[in-house]
Parts: structure tokens; C-alpha cells; sequence
């Protein structure tokens, strides 16, 4: 299995001999400067990074790190 960053995840159900197959998208990313509140965010819980997708800058963190 590969991974893909436009394919959210894969469904799989069967019905006596049918398999649907059903893939969901990924949310397209929101640019920060489309959004400004979201520097304000704060998680309810901590965390660890598990992927950093840069759309410009500098990144103040790298894949990992616990926040």
C-alpha cells in the first residue's frame, strides 16, 4: 500500500459478493495567510507531529516532535 498525499483514506465494504471500494479525499490545505486565526489555535491535547507540510517560511517544527 502507498500513500497519497490527495487520498484521505480507503473504504472497504462487502455485501455477500459485492466490495465497494470508496476513497476520500484529502482537505485541500488552508494558506495561512487565507486564515490568520489559525496561529491562534490551541490543542485540547498534546501531541506528536507526524507530518509537516510547509507552504512557505520557516518551520518551527519537524516530524517527531511532541507539542
Amino acid at each position: 500500500m502507498k500513500q497519497h498525499d490527495s487520498i484521505a483514506r480507503v473504504m472497504i465494504s462487502r455485501e455477500h459478493s459485492v466490495v465497494e471500494v470508496t476513497l476520500v479525499p484529502s482537505p485541500k490545505p488552508v494558506l495561512p495567510k487565507d486564515w490568520p486565526e489559525a496561529e491562534k489555535f490551541v490543542a485540547a491535547y498534546d501531541g506528536q507531529i507526524d507530518r509537516v507540510q510547509l507552504v512557505e517560511g520557516t518551520s518551527l517544527v519537524k516530524r517527531k516532535d511532541i507539542v
